[in-house]
């Protein structure tokens, strides 16, 4: 199963926003203490911001590619974002594994045979280790 690399799990997650909040809060007050109220909106805009940015990269870790070789069969199955599933079917005795090597550093990853070929890992790249 190849799975998009997250560095910060769940719980981390969890206790940086609770952090973030608290903070905002003494501050916000300290701010609110000194007749500076209109500064507490923005410290909220400030963590709900990155709340939703961090909830857009979890949901983009949904995405993941499950191969499997049985028998006389290899599959490729996809799974999007949203849940929606794509399968590919190759013969295993015909596979080849190709590597597309780029001055970028931006290689790629194919499975090929009987002239198809799939990317393998594209969410994988060199920028994610």
């Amino acid at each position: 199963m190849l799975l998009p690399h997250r560095s910060l799990p769940p719980r981390g997650f969890q206790l940086l926003m609770l952090l973030l909040g608290l903070v905002s809060v003494v501050l916000g007050v300290g701010f609110m203490a000194i007749g500076a109220w209109p500064i507490c909106g923005f410290f909220g805009l400030d963590v709900a911001a990155l709340y939703l940015a961090f909830r857009l990269s979890y949901r983009s870790a949904r995405r993941r590619e499950v191969l499997r070789l049985a028998g006389d069969d290899f599959t490729v199955e996809r799974v999007s974002i949203y849940g929606e599933r794509a399968m590919w079917r190759f013969q295993p005795f015909w596979l080849r594994i190709v590597l597309e090597e780029r001055a970028d550093e931006s290689n790629r990853l194919f499975i090929a045979s009987h002239g198809r070929r799939l990317v393998i890992g594209d969410f994988s790249g060199a920028d994610a280790a």
